[in-house]
């Protein structure tokens, strides 16, 4: 019985260290360049998820899913230019929400979505929000390659 016990004891601590280890695996140290790597990495799995959440549920909430996943994403070892950069990229997402707010209605693919809004009576504001987001990634993609 003894036996017993400390076989289910190592077991069960074997477990739980093995979920701290999953669970460490966004926080862990890492370089500057894995750093970036990791966040774009990321970003380009949320982004895929983003584009087809807007199928189910409104564009704005996919949006804000979007940008909270990021939020929570560890920046701290990446470059202070790529994470500024990425949180101006994240706060233009979030600014979005003004327009897809409008239109909470739309279920879609989202780059069809955006196709959508573009020919309403929404689509100066859309199309210069939009703009925004395409701006930010610019200074990400400059802030990515200084080591």
């Amino acid at each position: 019985m003894a036996l017993f016990r400390t076989y289910t004891l190592s077991l069960l601590l074997l477990m739980i260290f093995s979920c701290q280890k999953t669970k460490k695996e966004d926080s862990i140290a890492r370089t500057s360049e894995q750093c970036v790597t990791y966040i774009l990495k990321k970003d380009d799995s949320l982004g895929t998820i983003r584009n087809h959440s807007c199928e189910k549920i409104s564009l704005s909430t996919t949006i804000q899913q979007y940008t909270s996943s990021l939020n929570e994403l560890d920046f701290s070892n990446c470059p202070e230019d790529f994470s500024k950069a990425f949180k101006d990229h994240i706060s233009a997402w979030n600014e979005m929400t003004a327009i897809t707010d409008r239109h909470d209605q739309l279920r879609g693919e989202m780059h069809d979505l955006f196709d959508i809004i573009e020919k309403s009576l929404d689509s100066t504001e859309f199309a210069a929000r939009l703009k925004a987001i395409w701006d930010t990634w610019e200074p990400i993609e400059k802030a990515k390659n200084i080591k």
